[in-house]
């Protein structure tokens, strides 16, 4: 943070001029605050979780990307042509168009078919939702997803409410939703015996050509997809804030910044204090994250201010000097001092910004996807109001009258 007046209005400047940038950190803290507006409404969001699309193996993908430039006869010679994974894998960097409509295509199918807003559905009775679409290091699209059920207000007192013997019927019931929903079980044999038969990437239309057919091996097919995607395996990630562990003499930290493997948990329950244990008999299930840093991490920049002030000083230094050496125009003989302040701050201003808002690298296909105007959002809300609530809490406070802005008939009058 800065007391200095000017940086702070050079830093409104750009955030001003930043909103009305595609993919930029305005828009990630636009969805934050979406996110946070939702919280206030709904409350605590009941369920988070991360799609992932894969569009190097997926059958559609595949085929999307073929038809989309060949005739029939070419594109399933493609397909058959395309029996190595660095040759499925060069498809999906060469063609990001196919990979964008892949993307969005997925996630609109996956909101109208399995969320269903108002009925129900695979994660019960769902009343809103917000995804944030973002990219991952290869460049591919992912979104981060919040649901809300319904009833949701109410979430916020569940451990208050279940407190009681009276209450275990309603206990009862929660558990019984949790273990309808959420699984954190892992068959390892059946998920080795499949494993050694053939690839978490090979093809099964067979299957869905059958729906009989399809739904007696869903069960095991799930298992597969679980043990192949849903297991937590160490990686670099994990370690990167683990060496700088124990140095000052704190509590002493595990290798694995996840804390795997986790406890075993023999079935959902209650504990003595309140909080809810999901069954787990699997010890490297992947697990459930807190909201703070799932609203954070649904939304993260790749911005941060000090970059800001950084770049605008190191312009500044560049643009002191005088005349048109360093860039700046003085607009004419007849240009006033004013104009030529004037046209000065904005060179100035162009120049921060364009250094901010260009040094961000961008994947093909999060270009491809804006330029065909796809979203970077997802939510049942549609009509977003932004209000300043300090000035309208300081307009409460210090005028009475503006309580009376709404009757007890829900009428709103103007002044």
């Amino acid at each position: 943070k800065t007391s200095d007046e000017g940086v702070k209005e050079l830093l409104r400047s750009l955030s001003l001029y930043g909103f009305r940038q595609p993919m930029s950190r305005e828009n990630r803290l636009s969805m934050r605050r979406k996110i946070q507006s939702l919280v206030l409404r709904h409350g605590v969001p009941a369920i988070w979780f991360t799609l992932n699309p894969n569009d190097i193996t997926n059958p559609v993908k595949l085929r999307l990307a073929a038809y989309r430039t060949s005739e029939p006869d070419a594109a399933e010679a493609f397909l058959k042509s395309l029996g190595m994974s660095y040759k499925r894998l060069r498809l999906a960097i060469s063609d990001p168009m196919s990979s964008a409509i892949f993307f969005h295509r997925e996630m609109t199918l996956f909101f109208e078919h399995y969320v269903k807003v108002g009925e129900e559905s695979v994660f019960g009775r769902i009343i809103d939702y917000f995804g944030a679409v973002e990219t991952n290091e290869r460049g591919a699209l992912h979104v981060h997803r919040l649901l809300w059920l319904h009833g949701n207000a109410h979430l916020s007192s569940m451990i208050a409410d279940i407190d009681g013997e009276d209450q275990a019927t309603y206990r009862e019931r929660i558990i019984q939703y949790i273990d309808s929903v959420f699984s954190e079980d892992l068959d390892q044999e059946g998920y080795c015996a499949l494993q050694a038969e053939r690839s978490v990437a090979s093809d099964i239309s067979s299957l869905l050509d059958n729906r009989e057919q399809f739904s007696a091996a869903f069960d095991e097919e799930a298992n597969f997809c679980a043990g192949a995607t849903q297991i937590h395996t160490h990686s670099p990630t994990c370690v990167k804030y683990s060496f700088s562990k124990g140095k000052g003499g704190g509590k002493k930290r595990g290798l694995c910044r996840f804390q795997a493997p986790w406890r075993l948990v023999e079935k959902t329950a209650f504990t003595a204090g309140g909080v809810l244990q999901i069954r787990r008999r699997h010890s490297m299930r992947k697990t459930i994250a807190l909201i703070y840093y799932v609203t954070n991490y649904a939304t993260k920049v790749e911005d941060p201010v000090w970059k800001r002030v950084a770049a605008a000083a190191e312009l500044w230094t560049a643009s002191t000097g005088e005349g048109t050496a360093n860039g700046w125009g003085y607009g004419g003989e007849g240009a006033t001092d004013d104009a030529v302040k004037g046209n000065r701050t904005r060179q100035f201003l162009m120049r921060v910004a364009n250094r901010i808002f260009t040094e961000r690298s961008l994947s093909q296909v999060e270009v491809i996807a804006h330029l065909l105007g796809y979203p970077t959002e997802f939510t049942k809300s549609s009509d977003w109001t932004f209000l300043n609530v300090s000035l309208l809490y300081w307009h409460q406070a210090f005028y009475p009258y503006a309580y009376g802005l709404i009757n007890p008939y829900g009428i709103i009058h103007t002044r």
